[in-house]
């Protein structure tokens, strides 16, 4: 009976996870006033003849382990219109992208964060040649990086909190490509604080109902 009760335990508290993810984020988008009703941002009007095929491929080698063919694949408009990528830790990215919160998310979050800037300026730059797919690829591995570089934490807790912050933080990202209808990225303002008022909602809910209890199956785990 023991093993089915951790079993158990250990789903309910991944469908809390889920679920108090989800109410930091939908809170503190109401909170802000930033709903379903922004229209989706206008491609851009001046794409030239060939950049809707260099985008596409770009942004596959972006999504790619090499991030020497990304390089490679970077088209030269996009160096003379925006900046040079460069290699950091393995992955291609904009040097001077960031994690976009006003407070401070794991320093490990660091290079995943500016790789997803550089792909949402590559997305920019193709305009028209932007999918909703490509979007959704660059806020899904955004998510699998952060939580990878979770890995390495020293201890349970450390790692699990990596993890929530990680979820909350993509969670917002997707929210936010949602509301924009997966098209060209637009400035907005308001994505630093979705993220860091949802951060503050979803703590403060594992700490009422979900971390203890998760904090001592996965010990329970180690030890058995």
């Amino acid at each position: 009976m023991s093993a089915i009760h951790n079993v158990v335990a250990m789903h309910t508290s991944a469908g809390k996870r889920t679920g108090l993810v989800w109410l930091g984020i939908v809170g503190i988008g109401i909170a802000l006033g930033i709903g379903s009703t922004i229209g989706a941002p206008r491609a851009q009007a001046d794409a030239t003849v060939d950049r809707p095929s260099q985008t596409r491929d770009a942004l596959d080698a972006l999504t790619q382990p090499s991030s020497a063919a990304a390089q490679t694949a970077m088209p030269a408009e996009f160096t003379e219109r925006f900046y040079t990528p460069t290699i950091e830790d393995g992955l291609l990215v904009n040097p001077d992208g960031d994690c976009s919160s006003p407070i401070p998310l794991p320093s490990e979050f660091d290079i995943p964060c500016k790789a997803h800037d550089l792909g949402y300026d590559l997305l920019r730059f193709g305009g028209d040649a932007a999918r909703a797919a490509d979007r959704k690829d660059l806020d899904n591995l955004l998510g699998i990086r952060m939580r990878e570089r979770c890995s390495p934490q020293p201890d349970l807790l450390s790692r699990y909190s990596c993890h929530v912050m990680a979820d909350v933080a993509v969670t917002a990202v997707r929210f936010n490509s949602w509301r924009q209808h997966f098209g060209v990225p637009a400035p907005e303002p308001a994505l630093p604080y979705l993220i860091a008022g949802s951060i503050g909602v979803t703590v403060v809910g594992f700490a009422a109902c979900g971390l203890p209890r998760r904090i001592r199956f996965e010990q329970n785990e180690v030890t058995a």
